[in-house]
């Protein structure tokens, strides 16, 4: 076999199992929507999660989009959550 195409199926298949890592629950957080320390904290919290789990994949460059595209819509939730009045 080609050895560019062995290494795109294995890129895929790790990407694969990044996406279903990161599909499982990243982490469960407590906010506290009056405390910005907090909130920040949860943010901090999650970020460190979902780079656990994608670490094993850190070189594949569709994992690491992916991890960040992750970050930034898990901040943006954390942060809308944040704002709502409890």
């Amino acid at each position: 076999m080609d050895p560019d195409i062995q290494d795109i199926r294995s890129k895929f298949a790790e990407f694969q199992q990044a996406m279903k890592a990161l599909d499982a629950t990243v982490a469960r957080l407590v906010v506290d929507a009056n405390d910005p320390a907090g909130v920040q904290s949860a943010i901090h919290a999650m970020e460190t999660a979902v780079d656990g789990i994608t670490y094993p994949y850190r070189e594949n460059p569709a994992v690491a989009h992916a991890a960040d595209k992750a970050k930034l819509h898990y901040r943006a939730a954390i942060l809308k959550r944040a704002k709502k009045p409890w």
